[in-house]
């Protein structure tokens, strides 16, 4: 873990925290560390979704809010990226969401181009689902110092995505044995107990004609009976 990135540095010079008692519990809070990703296109999954409240500030109004936190697979490591959604009215928010769902394969090419209704869904049953995004580091700065994050770009529409590498599987492929063909094994029949080889130069009776020799007697009853 990144102590110096995920808080117990920066944190220290925001000072806008309330006074805590020894004894007050609190809301557990993971690590905001993530590495921050080269220019590309990655594909992500659908982590999370949380309704909220946005109470108004600046210039976006009292209105709900939808937090979405993304899951982005890499080769440096899965990353975590959280984007509000503003239930508003606007243009370019509209577009946002349509883009959002549009994804993950909750609206299809023909209501997107042609403007039709869309039907959202804001709970964790999305939960799970796939798409592809452009992530582009974002510079900001803070306490006088300059910081990067990783930014979500724009997100493709599932009919139109590019050729992204999979998601790595818990174990890749590259380490694991290569099954073998099965062989079927050659038949080597056993020879009774107490069997003895024939002698060299030992010659089978006849097929036709042979007459068995020392008084044999059929045996109608099953094995066990008669003289062979």
């Amino acid at each position: 873990m990144d102590y110096q990135n995920g808080g117990y540095q920066n944190g220290y010079a925001q000072g806008s925290g309330q006074a805590m008692d020894w004894d007050a519990d609190f809301a557990a809070q993971e690590s905001d560390h993530n590495p921050v990703l080269p220019e590309g296109d990655y594909r992500f999954e659908i982590a999370k979704v949380e309704r909220g409240r946005h109470n108004g500030q600046g210039k976006i109004p009292a209105c709900n809010k939808a937090t979405v936190t993304f899951r982005v697979f890499s080769p440096q490591g899965d990353v975590t990226i959280k984007e509000n959604y503003y239930l508003l009215n606007e243009d370019w928010r509209i577009r946002m969401m349509t883009s959002f769902f549009a994804s993950i394969g909750l609206a299809d090419r023909a209501t997107v181009e042609s403007g039709g209704r869309i039907k959202p869904n804001w709970s964790n049953e999305i939960a799970g689902r796939r798409g592809v995004c452009h992530i582009a580091p974002r510079t900001y700065q803070k306490d006088g110092q300059d910081y990067q994050t990783n930014n979500l770009k724009y997100l493709y529409p599932l009919w139109d995505q590019p050729n992204v590498e999979p998601v790595p599987q818990a174990v890749p492929a590259s380490n694991m044995a290569a099954p073998q063909p099965y062989q079927q094994p050659a038949y080597q029949p056993s020879a009774p107990q107490g069997y003895q080889q024939p002698a060299q130069g030992y010659a089978a009776p006849p097929a036709q004609g042979w007459q068995p020799q020392g008084g044999y007697q059929p045996n109608h009853g099953g094995y066990g009976g008669g003289i062979y």
